[in-house]
């Protein structure tokens, strides 16, 4: 599996997404929730997938069919897609300054 310094923030887990393209959804995170949504494509596959602010882990659906996937699982370690979700939600750049 690919290697991260840390999982991404709130704010960078945005930005990130919707620059791959990504529709995010932030409802029930701004009512309090730990999940922020997000869904489109990411290397040709189709993606749903929750982001979790506090952990930075990442469970969902891709495909057509919408099979299970989550980041802890390591069988899609080096599938682009997989790859891809994985640059969403962590990074090697030094924490933002607010």
């Amino acid at each position: 599996m690919k290697t991260y310094k840390r999982g991404r923030t709130s704010s960078e887990f945005i930005a990130a997404a919707q620059a791959a393209g990504m529709e995010i959804e932030t409802t029930n995170y701004n009512l309090g929730g730990d999940w922020i949504t997000a869904h489109g494509t990411l290397e040709s596959v189709k993606i749903r997938m929750l982001f979790n602010v506090c952990t930075a882990a990442v469970i969902g659906n891709y495909g057509g069919d919408g099979r299970p996937f989550a980041t802890e699982d390591g069988s899609h370690d080096g599938e682009p897609w997989f790859d891809a979700v994985l640059d969403l939600a962590m990074t090697n750049e030094p924490p933002q300054r607010t």
